[in-house]
């Protein structure tokens, strides 16, 4: 889950983008803040303040009229009433539903871009809002159809879900958290496995390439699920690594 590059200052960490809710909250594990304080410069995937639009349909156009009606209406549940939904495209919606039935909060982007404007460190992204939305728009609607019909069989099968990988990354413990989201429509569906992991893991390639070189101490952190599975982001890299301890 935390790798260094063999030679360089390089080192690459498996996240979690949400932690589930808990009171008090859950901590975030010693080996993580350590690499944090590690870094001087820490790139993640991706400015998540420019996304706020990204998932809006074009005008005229609603994710509703290619979704069968009783799917549309269990979606809708897990969304306050009112929620313009028709206003999304249809993967933002299905990218959202995990979010509308897990209790969750912040996770360890949100912690490294605090303490990074406190301590003045330089933050990199590795995409554009315009670049995952083309990899999302890559999806056919079946396909994502498919995954929301898969997602709202067990709805609380997203929650327990989140608690193991949690836990799993807690400990470290690459293969448990393997075990947990390799059921996932992110793993089952190839389109949207290619789409939101394959393809992206290809895309940073060469930015996380360019990175190698920099003689600063510098952490890439990505979603752990990037660094699992088949086209994962060491398995794209082709460069030596090695556990940090």
């Amino acid at each position: 889950m935390y790798y260094q590059i063999a030679g360089t200052n390089v080192r690459i960490m498996g996240t979690i983008h949400l932690f589930p809710f808990h009171e008090p909250p859950l901590p975030i594990p010693s080996w993580a803040s350590a690499a944090e304080k590690w870094a001087s410069k820490i790139t993640i995937e991706a400015d998540k303040e420019t996304f706020k639009d990204i998932g809006l349909a074009l005008p005229g156009v609603s994710a509703r009229q290619n979704v069968p009606p009783l799917l549309w209406s269990q979606l809708a549940a897990f969304w306050p009433p009112g929620a313009p939904l028709e206003r999304y495209r249809l993967w933002a919606l299905m990218l959202g539903l995990g979010g509308q039935m897990m209790a969750t909060t912040p996770g360890m982007e949100s912690y490294f871009l605090n303490e990074a404007a406190k301590h003045a460190k330089v933050v990199g992204y590795l995409e554009t809002a315009a670049e995952f939305s083309q990899h999302a728009e890559s999806v056919p609607q079946n396909d994502l159809i498919a995954a929301l019909s898969e997602i709202l069989k067990v709805p609380s099968l997203p929650q327990t879900n989140l608690e193991k990988m949690y836990a799993a990354w807690v400990d470290r413990d690459i293969e448990r958290l393997y075990d947990v989201v390799r059921v996932a429509p992110m793993f089952q569906i190839p389109s949207l496995n290619a789409a939101m992991l394959r393809d992206r893991n290809r895309a940073w390639t060469p930015a996380i390439k360019n990175l190698v070189s920099n003689e600063k101490n510098t952490l890439i952190a990505v979603g752990a699920m990037h660094l699992v599975g088949p086209g994962n982001v060491l398995e794209c890299l082709g460069l030596p690594y090695d556990a940090v301890n």
